[in-house]
C-alpha cells in the first residue's frame, strides 16, 4: 500500500513538473518574444538617434549659414551707408558748385570782353 501511495506521488510530481516545464517554455517563448521587440526598438532608437544628430548637424549648418548671411547683409548695409553718406557729402559741396561755376564764367567773359574791347577800337 505504501509503495503505491508512493508511485502515486511520483506520477502526481511528474504531472507538476511537466506542467511547470510547459509553463517555463511559453514564459521563455514570450520573454524571447519581448526581447526581439526590445531589440528592433533599440535599434528603432538608434536609427532615431542618428537622424537626430544629422539633422542637428544640418540645423548647426544652416544656423551657422544663417550667421554668415546676416553678417554679409550687416556689411552691406554699413558699405551702402558709407557711400550714402558720401553721396550726401558730395551733394552738399557740389550744391555750391552751379553758382561759383556761373559767377567764374561772367568773371571769365567779362575778363574776355575787357581784354577783348580795348583791342578792337585798336584795329579800327
Amino acid at each position: 500500500k505504501s509503495a503505491m501511495l508512493q508511485q502515486e506521488q511520483l506520477l502526481q510530481r511528474e504531472m507538476y513538473l511537466r506542467r511547470q516545464d510547459e509553463l517555463i517554455f511559453v514564459a521563455a517563448r514570450q520573454l524571447k518574444g519581448q526581447k526581439e521587440r526590445l531589440r528592433c526598438w533599440k535599434e528603432e532608437l538608434e536609427a532615431q538617434q542618428e537622424h537626430r544628430c544629422e539633422l542637428g548637424g544640418r540645423l548647426l549648418e544652416h544656423e551657422s549659414l544663417l550667421f554668415r548671411q546676416a553678417d554679409e547683409v550687416r556689411q552691406q548695409r554699413e558699405l551702402v551707408n558709407a557711400q550714402r553718406e558720401r553721396v550726401s557729402l558730395d551733394k552738399d559741396r557740389l550744391s555750391h558748385v552751379p553758382r561759383f561755376a556761373a559767377e567764374h564764367a561772367r568773371h571769365a567773359e567779362l575778363r574776355f570782353a575787357s581784354v577783348a574791347a580795348p583791342a578792337m577800337p585798336a584795329h579800327r
